[in-house]
């Protein structure tokens, strides 16, 4: 959603109420939820597996489909895709088209197995998913500073503010996160596949380490907040930043499996919360079909939810492919497609979903774009919808 570079251009900023999206209760349920999600470890075995494989249902394909739904079923973002539309219909046709030359061809074309193939997208969908989790962590320090009063004798919008922001998602999602998956092993099936040793590092001082990276997330944390005070930010923004804190640390003592389920939840609510949220408060009219029946859906309690959580019950089954040909996932659905061209076909498409929602979310949400500045900011803005601070930055 949005990178470190502070915009320079100069709106009347609106009246704002409060430092929260919504409320309190909405926020600590959707956004906050790095400190009540933590509770799900202490979930029986019994009742905690069948849970997670609900809420996966639910939300994962759901989230997946959250900016797409933005950019086509909300009225305001019209314009937005309108203006560019290469960028919305074009690059995904792109990649496609791409994906499947790359994954398709039989070894006679590319002398590389098909699962290999689909090995190499995978590594790098690690790398960019770790990225996208970063970029998701700074979009929303970003919108809880816009929605802080500025103070005329300190800027809340300075380029210090915004490397460190930056840094501590990137830190969080990104370096600490690759720092444990080498320490539990998580690469081996990679190593495998190069004919590596199958161990983890660090095991044989794993206290140690754990210890070690403890301390430097504790004071890392600590830092955060004293600055964060010093630069008068709101109570939500340091809320937020310290959710992220607390769940790294319970990285360091959890399994791994249990540690990947807690961030993806935590990255599903946020989507669909902040989507849920948008579309609600969508108030641009339009005559013709398409926006006149969103619209109506939109003003249902819960509607824009209620549509994403149906299409990734529908979708699921079929969409979870890539790690049914990875990992060997026991599927009925897609077991009758065992040893078919068939499943890597839609192996392509579950990649494919993936890699557009990856494009959609950075094109919803590029504030240095001024119409998507405009649509976004009508939709989160708590003051009057005609005046929005631009002073926000873009996360691509």
């Amino acid at each position: 959603m949005w990178t470190p570079q502070t915009l320079t251009s100069s709106v009347v900023s609106p009246v704002r109420t409060s430092p929260w999206v919504a409320s309190l209760p909405w926020d600590s349920f959707w956004f906050l939820s790095g400190f009540w999600l933590p509770i799900l470890v202490l979930i029986p075995v019994a009742w905690g597996e069948p849970l997670v494989w609900g809420v996966t249902l639910l939300f994962w394909i759901a989230h997946r489909l959250s900016s797409t739904y933005l950019a086509w079923c909300v009225s305001e973002y019209r314009s937005v895709v309108r203006q560019n539309r290469v960028y919305f219909m074009g690059w995904p046709l792109a990649l496609l088209a791409g994906f499947a030359l790359f994954l398709l061809p039989p070894e006679s074309v590319i002398l590389l197995p098909r699962i290999w193939r689909f090995g190499l997208l995978a590594a790098v969908d690690y790398f960019w998913s770790l990225y996208h989790f970063s970029r998701q962590h700074y979009g929303v320090l970003a919108i809880y500073r816009s929605r802080q009063r500025k103070d005329p004798t300190q800027s809340a919008f300075n380029p210090s503010l915004l490397r460190w922001d930056w840094f501590l998602c990137l830190a969080v999602s990104g370096l600490l996160s690759v720092c444990m998956d080498l320490h539990y092993g998580e690469f081996e099936p990679l190593q495998d596949w190069v004919g590596g040793e199958n161990s983890g590092l660090w095991t044989s001082q794993a206290s140690l380490f754990k210890t070690a990276l403890s301390v430097v997330v504790f004071a890392f944390w600590g830092a955060t907040l004293y600055y964060y005070c010093q630069q008068r930010q709101s109570v939500a923004r340091m809320l937020y930043a310290s959710s992220l804190c607390a769940m790294t640390l319970i990285s360091f003592y959890v399994s791994p499996v249990l540690y990947f389920i807690l961030i993806q939840i935590q990255h599903w609510l946020v989507s669909l919360g902040l989507t849920q949220y948008m579309a609600s408060r969508s108030r641009m009219r339009h005559s013709g079909l398409w926006y006149g029946f969103w619209q109506r859906i939109n003003a249902w309690p819960l509607g824009a939810l209620g549509v994403l959580v149906l299409a990734s019950v529908l979708l699921m089954p079929f969409l979870e492919a890539d790690a049914y040909l990875l990992h060997q996932l026991d599927s009925s659905v897609l077991a009758r497609w065992d040893g078919s061209f068939g499943l890597y076909v839609l192996g392509l498409l579950a990649f494919w979903s993936a890699y557009v929602h990856y494009l959609y979310d950075r094109g919803v949400f590029r504030f240095s774009d001024a119409k998507v500045r405009q649509a976004a900011f009508t939709l989160l803005a708590t003051g009057p919808t005609s005046a929005v601070d631009a002073s926000v930055e873009t996360k691509l």
